[in-house]
């Protein structure tokens, strides 16, 4: 061959190279994600889970699907994307829960850039199981068909119940029933009345409407057969069967309240958001009427309510009534009057000693308690220059005080309504008093808790350590308590703390969402170590993790 003829033919495998290696280039991913699925209580992998990678633009909101595959028999995928940009990961497979047991729930975001082109992810799938149970009439012990049960998941955040869950099908012929396709957890059945209907709230009634006592089968949590706080949950495991038992229910009588709203307490055909929760059972009866109209509550069991009035208005005029009542043996009328409270003005302090001025970086805020709570009242305010501030139209309920924004070199020495110092910083609205104050006195002196969590010899890293200001009740003690995790190393650190005594404890991870179940945190408490700080004082200590 030619060397002419040679030099046109190796310039175009030159080109043929270079096209391809562009094109190899081109193709070629930006990130690359790899995902990992087990199986939650077994540690084994997850084949066939499907995994959806999407790219993810918050504002303007954009979700665009780009890449799907299925895990091997090890559970592991990888899917490539091609560009850098921000993605949502999630994870599913028939038959499994989607929301139970993984990372991040069955999602996880992630970032791809070019300083992190390469994420591993990993899941936890867990199998879904059943629910079983029997349903008896407690007089005659036969079974009832065609009765109608609620099976409900129950979790706690800070002592209270979270439910999920509802209906399901009824009773076959020998009183049993089952609940297919339940998330691995807590459960208990709830069963109340069959034939009475879910109209709690009447608008139009007749006299005869105000005398009724109805009966029919009792509110009831099953196993125990009263209220949730004697219930035994059931545990569910990954792909098992869990069962609540033979409930036996009984026939009880029900109750009414004919509740009047006076019409100068309100604006005539204003629209009043009514809700009677009762305190025992996942009950409630709410609705709307009009102001200066009688309404009539039915369905009410035997035991203790907290009745919520409140109107619709805007934040800065919102009337609301937090009105305890008890239903024993009979009906009963209960009047409400919508009246505004007071003004409130207070002002926060420096202790005697302590320097000033107080930081300008202060926020103090009021939460009226209760179930009920609107997201546009009361924003927190900010003191003046000379540490004043003011809420306006105070609820006659019971009120949260808390105070932001202090920093690390201040602490919340006391807080004063009406002259008086507070427990947990809470008080309840007088209406009738002539003096509405509220003082907030802050120190520049707080103590400081440090210490090391150990078992045995060797320090136990990322345990969850609680301290609590004692003496606290069982019904407070989630309010005063504060959390903090221990470092790799095992060490801790609580800054701003008031002068007084505290009790504290240190549990591994696993342990800590039992702390919040009913009564267990405080259970925990009552046997934990003591500490107690002075003004400006230093306290380290030596924790041993505890599970018990």
């Amino acid at each position: 061959m030619s060397r002419s003829l040679y030099r046109p033919i190796f310039l175009y495998a030159v080109w043929l190279a270079g096209i391809a290696a562009w094109g190899q280039n081109a193709a070629a991913p930006r990130g690359v994600i790899n995902v990992i699925v087990m199986e939650a209580g077994l540690n084994r992998p997850v084949p066939d889970a499907e995994v959806t990678v999407a790219e993810f633009v918050f504002q303007p909101y954009k979700y665009t699907e780009v890449s799907k595959a299925k895990t091997d028999l090890n559970g592991a995928v990888r899917l490539d994307v091609d560009k850098f940009a921000t993605y949502i990961v999630k994870v599913r497979k028939p038959g499994y829960s989607e929301a139970t047991g993984s990372l991040g729930g069955a999602q996880e975001e992630v970032s791809v850039d070019q300083d992190h082109a390469t994420h591993s992810l990993q899941f936890s799938l867990a199998r879904m199981g059943e629910v079983t149970g029997r349903v008896v009439d407690d007089e005659t012990g036969m079974p009832l068909a065609n009765f109608h049960v609620q099976v409900m998941g129950v979790h706690f955040s800070r002592g209270e119940a979270i439910w999920s869950g509802g209906p399901v099908s009824p009773t076959d012929e020998d009183g049993r029933f089952v609940s297919p396709d339940r998330e691995p957890g807590n459960y208990v059945a709830q069963v109340g009345p069959q034939t009475l209907g879910k109209d709690r709230l009447m608008k139009q009634f007749t006299e005869r409407d105000v005398q009724t006592v109805d009966v029919d089968y009792g509110n009831a949590y099953w196993p125990g057969g009263q209220g949730l706080d004697s219930a035994s949950l059931v545990r569910l495991e990954p792909g098992g069967s869990a069962s609540v038992g033979t409930i036996r229910v009984r026939k009880t009588s029900f109750y009414r309240v004919h509740v009047s709203l006076p019409r100068g307490s309100c604006t005539p055909g204003e629209s009043m958001m009514i809700d009677a929760m009762m305190r025992q059972f996942e009950a409630s009866s709410a609705g709307e009427v009009a102001c200066g109209r009688d309404f009539l509550l039915r369905n009410l069991q035997h035991g203790s309510y907290m009745l919520y009035v409140l109107d619709l208005d805007k934040a800065q005029h919102r009337k609301r009534v937090v009105m305890p009542f008890e239903v024993t043996d009979r009906n009963f009328e209960l009047k409400v009057s919508m009246i505004s409270g007071p003004d409130l003005g207070g002002r926060i302090l420096v202790a005697d000693g302590a320097r000033g001025p107080v930081p300008a970086t202060v926020k103090i805020a009021l939460q009226t308690e209760g179930r009920i709570q609107f997201a546009d009242e009361r924003a927190p305010v900010t003191p003046d220059a000379d540490g004043n501030f003011r809420f306006s139209e105070v609820p006659l309920a019971s009120e949260r005080v808390t105070v932001s924004g202090l920093g690390a070199g201040y602490f919340v020495r006391e807080v004063r309504y009406n002259g008086i110092a507070l427990n947990d910083n809470i008080f309840v609205t007088d209406g009738g008093s002539p003096r509405q104050s509220l003082e907030i006195v802050i120190d520049d002196k707080p103590a400081t808790v440090t210490g090391l969590v150990k078992d045995g010899d060797k320090p136990v890293s990322n345990a969850d350590v609680v301290l609590v200001r004692w003496p606290a009740t069982s019904e407070n003690v989630f309010l005063a308590s504060k959390h903090t995790t221990a470092d790799d190393n095992g060490q801790f650190r609580f800054a701003g703390l008031a002068p007084g005594e505290y009790r504290v404890l240190a549990v591994p991870q696993q342990i800590v969402p039992r702390l919040d179940e009913p009564n267990v945190l405080f259970r925990m408490l009552s046997g934990a170590d003591t500490v107690t700080v002075d003004r400006g004082s230093s306290q380290n200590l030596a924790l041993k993790a505890t599970n018990r």
